[in-house]
């Protein structure tokens, strides 16, 4: 493995490399589950709040200009609980995590890049955090969710990377 060789180069015997990274994949699944579970936490949260006032947010998006405020505003809620619910389950998570990204650039760009490039510190934190967001949810389409998802079972065979 590219990993253990690597470890091998830094000085770590090669023994003591291979029962390093045996035991990190052995935790691969778990591992997974806990991103799933605190990536799925804000979606859920916030997403349950805004489905209660998607009149708000659809009053927000005509503040900015956006045309059919309102049905962007219920597309944002659904595809933000939804995306949180997929993820969560580990149930068609990549498109779970598509839709949670399809939310968040938009979020970001409107409501807190403008911010940002006021020098706002809350806002260079809120657009940080979103891009991090962006980066997890991108790590996750691609590994997969883990053994412990409703898509493993599914797929009868296990998630990506586990053995």
């Amino acid at each position: 493995m590219c990993i253990e060789s690597t470890a091998v180069k830094w000085g770590l015997p090669a023994a003591a490399a291979s029962r390093i990274f045996a035991a990190m994949r052995a935790g691969h699944s778990f591992a997974l589950l806990i991103v799933r579970v605190t990536l799925s936490g804000i979606f859920l949260y916030t997403g349950f709040g805004n489905v209660q006032h998607v009149g708000d947010t659809a009053k927000q998006l005509a503040e900015l200009g956006y045309p059919v405020a309102h049905v962007l505003a219920v597309v944002a809620a659904i595809a933000e609980l939804g995306g949180g619910i997929s993820i969560l389950l580990g149930a068609l998570t990549p498109l779970g995590c598509i839709a949670l990204i399809l939310f968040l650039l938009p979020t970001t760009y409107s409501f807190h890049v403008p911010g940002l490039l006021a020098g706002d510190a809350r806002q260079i934190i809120e657009t940080l955090k979103n891009v991090a967001i962006i980066g997890g949810l991108v790590g996750l389409m691609f590994s997969g969710p883990g053994r412990y998802s409703i898509d493993a079972r599914v797929m009868n065979g296990g998630a990506k990377g586990d053995k």
